[in-house]
């Protein structure tokens, strides 16, 4: 009788555990690519991919060939690491997130920002200069915002970041 009830315990437990498994993960993968974070997060990260999917499928290739990871971070950094893997600030999110209608359009511009980089990197055409490599990966975000049928609002954001040179400024 001991033995069954042992048995049952360890069956329930076992069961629990199998089924809560990915209840508190906080990671998903979208072909290849890891996405960790909050659920929020992996939605937003998620619904930026699909949009590049649909709309911009060989820079969709691109993201997904080039970052092995992007998460949520708590630092300051907001950037593509050698490593292959994309910390998105929580102030850079957040920002993203105030977009309301045209976050999902921001979201993937802004991985295919850094996507672009990790290709430059991963292809050997990095050049290290900071300035040449963001008017790049800026002219990239422009030609696919056409692509996704961006928002004019998302269009406007490009045209000044663009026209700023934001990169020349240290920001």
């Amino acid at each position: 009788m001991k033995k069954i009830i042992l048995i049952t315990l360890a069956l329930i437990v076992f069961f629990a555990m199998a089924t809560g498994a990915g209840y508190n993960d906080k990671t998903i993968k979208v072909d290849g690519l890891k996405i960790q974070g909050p659920k929020q997060f992996r939605e937003d990260i998620a619904e930026g991919l699909d949009l590049l999917r649909d709309k911009a499928p060989e820079y969709y290739d691109m993201v997904v060939k080039n970052i092995k990871k992007v998460y949520l971070s708590d630092g300051d950094f907001n950037g593509w690491y050698f490593d292959k893997t994309f910390s998105f600030t929580q102030e850079a999110y957040e920002s993203r997130q105030q977009q309301s209608t045209s976050k999902v359009y921001y979201i993937a511009l802004t991985l295919v920002h850094e996507g672009y980089h990790l290709c430059r990197y991963n292809e050997g055409k990095w050049t290290s200069n900071v300035e040449k490599e963001e008017w790049l990966a800026v002219q990239t975000e422009k030609e696919v915002a056409k692509l996704i049928d961006a928002p004019q609002d998302v269009k406007n954001w490009l045209e000044i970041k663009f026209d700023t040179r934001y990169w020349e400024q240290g920001n």
